[in-house]
């Protein structure tokens, strides 16, 4: 039987297997990109926060170059995991999931731009 984590569990014995999926490239870089981008997402709302709620820096123009650069740069980690997936997976089984990381990138590549925006007309 396999059991959680490859653990092959046996009446007489308890081992540990040595298998391991292959799990495809594209499939492991896609991650990889998902990954960056929710952490550079959580950095970037602190610094939006920061930039909007913090009397400090709320005019600070480093402060929204960083947010704008990071929601920039967060929106494009997640659009080329996307595109990785979606070039490589069938578009029959595209989930809600999909579409909703698809959505996150383009709102935070248009926050970035809107960012600029705001940033440049000060």
């Amino acid at each position: 039987y396999t059991g959680l984590a490859g653990i092959i569990t046996d009446p007489h014995l308890i081992t540990i297997s040595s298998y391991t999926p292959a799990i495809p490239d594209w499939f492991e870089s896609t991650r990889v990109f998902e990954a960056i981008g929710l952490i550079a997402a959580i950095v970037g709302l602190l610094f939006l926060v920061l930039y909007t709620c913090v009397s400090k820096t709320s005019g600070n123009k480093i402060v929204a170059f960083l947010t704008a650069i990071l929601t920039l740069g967060t929106g494009g980690v997640i659009m080329l995991g996307v595109i990785i997936y979606g070039s490589k997976v069938d578009t029959d089984y595209l989930q809600w999931a999909f579409a909703l990381t698809t959505a996150s990138g383009c709102l935070y590549v248009i926050s970035g731009i809107l960012l600029f925006v705001s940033m440049c007309s000060k």
